[in-house]
């Protein structure tokens, strides 16, 4: 989770970066390299607490573990495209997926399940626990506390790689070279 010490129903934007780092400057390369890249940041209103919407890709996920029709690679997709709505709804739209109702949103556009029955599956308590033992064991056993965090290394290794923050392509190449030996 970016920051669980966000407010539960989010925060405006502006307000959490004057809290927080005394101000908003720190944005401005990120929004720079997100243009380059198309991303236009036009509506970035609110800092979300992100832990409805991370409880929401597991309920997509036990969704998808229950449909046969759907193959792994497509329910990965399924899940991506989740994550990509949260980043539009979030950065263009200026959407507040922090409350249930507001991230239930990207699951009703994408197709994947009704608002109405994600917000229920929320209000009752759905993805807490997930939520909260995935959260946990990514900071403490992988000492994880920054995001993007990426982990590269060969399925199983003893001793995958990690790289926290953005990062350049160089430092995903220096990494690459070190696990091809």
């Amino acid at each position: 989770m970016i920051d669980p010490r966000t407010k539960k129903d989010g925060e405006d934007y502006s307000a959490y970066c004057r809290r927080r780092w005394g101000g908003d400057g720190w944005t401005y390369s990120l929004r720079d390299r997100g243009k380059k890249m198309g991303l236009k940041f036009g509506s970035w209103t609110w800092w979300p607490n992100t832990f409805n919407a991370h409880r929401l890709c597991t309920y997509l996920e036990q969704l998808d573990a229950g449909n046969s029709a759907l193959t792994q690679e497509q329910k990965e997709q399924r899940g991506l495209e989740l994550v990509k709505k949260f980043y539009e709804l979030t950065y263009e739209r200026g959407a507040n997926i922090s409350t249930p109702e507001g991230a239930a949103i990207a699951l009703d556009e994408l197709g994947y399940a009704k608002a109405s029955d994600a917000v229920q599956w929320l209000q009752k308590g759905g993805g807490q626990t997930e939520v909260a033992e995935a959260d946990s064991f990514a900071k403490t056993d992988m000492d994880i506390h920054g995001v993007p965090y990426f982990v590269i290394g060969e399925p199983g290794a003893k001793q995958p790689y990690g790289l926290s923050g953005a990062q350049s392509s160089s430092a995903f190449t220096q990494t690459f070279r070190k696990i091809a030996g």
